[in-house]
């Protein structure tokens, strides 16, 4: 599986041609404000830029965007949910729901509102999800472990590389050094307006 992009996002961060291989893990770092979400979100197609990406040699605009969404998937550091949602709905398939056990989801609140939930669990439940859809190809993390403590952290680094292992292309931000040393087999790097790879 490969994953290629290259161009301009909406607030002009340029990205040379990248190659993203199934089974790997790229972090992408850089100052906050940066435009590393912007970037993650481009990619997803969910802001507007002039990227050119193509998945296994297939364009993006050949695709309908809610089925590139499904196989680029983006997962934010802020979880967006339907007004009526409950966890029990966000991990509705055994995976997620023994994934989400993994990660220490509070079952005891499977039918409350998951708005409800602390930031970290509702993060841990997105994550949960996110790694179980079954038409994604590229998992792109926007500050995955931010909420959560270090316990919880290195489990969610484990299912990264267990998920990359499996074939998965997962493309990482962070803003943690160490971290980025333990998952990531290559970093990328925002440097003014450009993104580069650090050597």
């Amino acid at each position: 599986m490969q994953f290629c992009f290259e161009g301009t996002t909406q607030t002009g961060l340029k990205v040379a041609p990248q190659v993203l291989s199934g089974g790997e893990v790229v972090a992408l770092t850089g100052p906050s404000g940066s435009g590393k979400s912007r970037l993650l979100r481009a990619l997803a197609e969910i802001d507007a830029s002039s990227m050119v990406m193509t998945l296994d040699g297939k364009a993006n605009t050949s695709f309908p965007a809610p089925q590139w969404r499904s196989m680029v998937s983006y997962v934010g550091p802020t979880p967006y949910w339907w007004e009526d949602e409950t966890l029990q709905s966000v991990l509705a398939t055994p995976e997620s729901q023994a994934l989400g056990t993994t990660l220490g989801i509070p079952w005891n609140l499977a039918t409350a509102n998951i708005s409800s939930l602390s930031t970290g669990e509702q993060q841990r439940a997105h994550l949960a999800r996110a790694l179980t859809q079954d038409q994604s190809r590229v998992l792109l993390l926007d500050e995955p472990t931010s909420a959560l403590d270090e316990d919880n952290k290195r489990v969610v680094e484990e299912l990264i590389k267990q998920r990359a292992e499996q074939g998965l292309s997962v493309l990482v931000t962070s803003h943690d050094g160490s971290q980025v040393a333990r998952i990531a087999g290559r970093h990328l790097e925002i440097i003014g307006n450009e993104v580069v790879e650090r050597r």
